[in-house]
């Protein structure tokens, strides 16, 4: 069950981002990987012959008045009453969900200015004594940074396009030599430990620490869509 954080220290929250948050932020940029839920379209009502002719009123003619309301719906659509719609849902919603609960693992694994609000909670936001690695404004403490909620949209649509960000180990692309014949590398002491996304690099670099060395590194950017694999960008 998706329990999106917002900022106010929900319960049991598991992810930084909703399936709204994270379809709206695909369809901007007309992902392949996040498939669009477009629900059908309501049957138009049925009108039946005659249904339009003016009803005569036989008690109208004879003068004679009759109560008719008798608390029974008996209109067109009372041999309906007490069917319950079934409202429809996203085929994909539960794979959406699991893929944004991941990303949101990945996401809280980074470390991050100040302290959580409540000790003890799993997720790292939001934080108290937070602060702009770029220009060093504070924080707000109630809420969850929208390079955050994008972030993990972002890793979200890489793994609903089948890749796996805490599986390899890239090393964030800190190649010190390579061999091309043989396919070897080697790499610097400092280099990440895990593969680095160009697009969250981008994303956190002013909010997660060690992320400004790979910030614009490789082709794909925070605002385009796809997910290109590359010693830096997966």
């Amino acid at each position: 069950m998706l329990i999106v954080e917002t900022g106010q220290l929900e319960p049991g929250a598991n992810s930084y981002a909703s399936v709204e948050q994270a379809d709206a932020y695909h369809a901007a940029r007309g992902t392949e990987a996040w498939p669009q839920y477009v629900p059908e379209p309501e049957p138009e009502p049925e009108v039946q012959a005659g249904a339009l002719e003016e009803p005569v009123d036989s008690n109208a003619e004879s003068g004679t008045d009759t109560d008719t309301d008798t608390g029974t719906d008996t209109g067109a659509d009372g041999d309906a009453a007490g069917d319950s719609d079934v409202a429809e849902v996203d085929p994909n919603l539960s794979q959406k969900e699991a893929s944004l609960i991941r990303a949101t693992d990945v996401i809280n694994g980074f470390s991050y200015p100040g302290t959580k609000a409540k000790p003890g909670r799993v997720l790292a936001w939001p934080r108290i004594n937070a602060y702009d690695l770029c220009d060093g404004d504070e924080m707000p403490t109630d809420c969850v940074p929208e390079a955050i909620v994008m972030a993990t949209c972002y890793l979200a649509g890489a793994i609903m396009d089948g890749q796996e960000p805490q599986e390899a180990l890239a090393r964030g692309g800190r190649t010190q030599s390579e061999s091309v014949s043989s396919l070897s590398e080697s790499y610097f002491p400092d280099a990440a430990n895990r593969t680095i996304y160009a697009a969250v690099a981008d994303l956190l670099k002013c909010i997660a620490f060690g992320f400004s060395q790979y910030a614009g590194v490789g082709d794909n950017a925070a605002g385009k869509a796809g997910f290109v694999q590359g010693r830096v960008v997966l």
